[in-house]
């Protein structure tokens, strides 16, 4: 054995631990630790609504859910129900399996589906590690690609619990990697083994891409189009579908179509549909809280999600950005077509989508498929600066990356389980940031604020995700999607009345701008606040209000 296939099996061995901490944290904390987040009862009122008289769908009925009051038929019917099936149907069998009451809210539910979520933001990291080895050739920047993503706040916090963002960005990515694969096949480098995937492989990713985009979100799947096409690209540089392939082009396309009543008997119109309601998204009005203003959802376009995306990710991962450049550059003498693929995903594809939609909010989490495509190249430009970078300058590279690394590991502990508000160290030079912007558009802050709630009586009040006021001037709770990271046998909602009926979604106002609520809030008194740590400041997520 050479000296070389000793570093290539502690390689392997190191990717193999890190690949089985990161799993055996997500499960130990979603099962322990995990609840069902703000859009849970929501989605489960879409597949009813979706699939009367198609496929059998019950489970837990929360009335009065927003979704189904306030969004138009055409905007239930442009989402893709593909997962949402999927997950019910696994869910209802392991419910069954254990003598669990489906038709319960019961944490064995909520665990499940949140496992099978978790297990796609896994696979997006390893599919991101698999897409980064194909075009460097190197174990050593797979493993810092998968380990990027993994540690990625935004990325983690969505990854247990986000329903429908977690699964199309996994979906999009198997997309890109057939692409990187595909391409890297038709044309392969003279003299150097190649780490593509096989056909059988890429007929899987197949499936499982279109699937999860169009069966997900089919009016942004359109961009998965000209990935996908790439399987075309036949050995010898020949246009040729093989067998493999078109097993999962139809494979995948008989499931969307069976798991998505309004695209049958038109799937074309189904999604061309779908990609006008993904632009306007009419079932959603409000505004977004951005630099201390409030900015028009319809008005929120591409230089305000740019500034956010680029608040979102860690340092570490906008330095490999800044030098994918040169770095892109580098390898692509190497992997030309290969890198096209990805320049698709982490630069044309945003391009697209932040000049296009015309409502936008949540801090753009609808776009977070955009994510493991920059990620990607972040890996392949830390990864030539650590391989490259000599002397001094190698140095200094080297202890910034651990610097970072280690605020990284701090703000993952210090903002737990709120990791999906994370702003990097750029944005938290900005003053006044605590009071200048919106944090917790998933309502995760209901966990703690709910339980105040039970010891004030009628006429206490949630203000937490932002309830829209009635005509009565009180903000409304939706008690059904107050506890994202609460059991059912704990949510303290039992002979609660509330202020008021009838609100409907809108956005997040942040506690501390008491200002904002002198009209609908003059009246009461807040009793319970939540807080977290984005160093070095604290920053509220939600409060409760005695209005009595």
């Amino acid at each position: 054995m050479t000296a070389g296939d000793g570093d290539e099996g502690r390689i392997r061995t190191a990717r193999r631990a890190v690949y089985g901490v990161v799993a055996l944290t997500w499960v130990v904390t979603i099962v322990f630790f995990g609840g069902v987040g703000i859009d849970h009862q929501a989605d489960v009122r879409l597949l009813q609504r979706a699939f009367v008289g198609w496929l059998p769908v019950n489970g837990f009925d929360a009335p009065g859910n927003y979704y189904t009051q306030f969004h138009p038929q055409a905007v239930v019917d442009s989402y893709g129900y593909s997962f949402s099936y999927a997950s019910h149907l696994v869910t209802r069998l392991v419910t069954g399996l254990i003598g669990n009451d489906y038709g319960v809210f019961s944490p064995t539910r909520i665990v499940v589906q949140n496992l099978l979520v978790a297990a796609l933001g896994f696979a997006s990291c390893v599919m991101v590690g698999r897409i980064v080895r194909i075009i460097t050739r190197s174990r050593v920047a797979e493993l810092i690609g998968f380990v990027l993503l993994a540690v990625t706040p935004v990325w983690v916090g969505h990854s247990w619990m986000n329903q429908k963002d977690i699964p199309f960005a996994a979906g999009f990515l198997a997309c890109t990697l057939v692409a990187v694969s595909a391409l890297d096949r038709w044309r392969p480098r003279e003299g150097e083994p190649t780490f593509s995937l096989t056909s059988t492989a890429e007929a899987c990713f197949v499936a499982l891409g279109i699937v999860l985009t169009f069966g997900v979100r089919p009016g942004v799947a359109v961009l998965a189009v000209p990935l996908l096409a790439t399987v075309a690209l036949g050995p010898g540089r020949r246009l040729r579908v093989s067998r493999p392939h078109l097993v999962g082009l139809v494979l995948g396309t008989g499931v969307v179509l069976a798991t998505n009543p309004a695209s049958v008997p038109n799937p074309v119109a189904w999604v061309l549909s779908a990609v006008r309601a993904g632009r306007d998204f009419e079932g959603w009005s409000g505004q977004v809280f951005f630099f201390g203003r409030f900015v028009n959802g319809t008005d929120f376009g591409a230089p305000e999600l740019t500034t956010d995306y680029f608040f979102q990710n860690p340092l570490v991962v906008c330095f490999g950005i800044a030098i994918a450049v040169v770095a892109l550059i580098v390898v692509r003498r190497r992997a030309p077509l290969a890198v096209l693929a990805l320049g698709y995903h982490a630069l044309i594809v945003p391009a697209i989508v932040f000049g296009l939609v015309r409502n936008n909010y949540n801090a753009g989490r609808q776009y977070l498929f955009i994510v493991p495509g920059l990620i990607v190249v972040s890996a392949i430009g830390i990864w030539l600066a650590l391989e490259r970078v000599r002397g001094r300058a190698g140095s200094v590279i080297r202890i910034a990356l651990a610097i970072s690394s280690v605020t990284l590991l701090f703000d993952h502990i210090t903002l737990y389980p709120f990791q999906y508000v994370y702003r990097n160290e750029a944005f938290r030079f900005i003053p006044d940031y605590p009071d200048r912007f919106e944090y917790d558009y998933w309502q995760i802050s209901g966990r703690q604020v709910a339980r105040s709630l039970g010891d004030l009586g009628p006429g206490a009040i949630y203000m937490g995700g932002g309830e829209s006021p009635d005509g009565s001037g009180r903000f409304v709770p939706s008690f059904d999607t107050v506890s994202p990271f609460l059991v059912a046998d704990q949510f303290p909602t039992d002979g609660i009345s509330p202020a008021a009926v009838g609100a409907s979604w809108m956005y997040y106002w942040p506690p501390k701008v008491a200002s904002l609520f002198l009209g609908p809030l003059n009246e009461c008194r807040e009793v319970d606040r939540v807080t977290t740590m984005l160093w070095p400041e604290r920053i509220s997520l939600g409060s409760a209000y005695d209005c009595r």
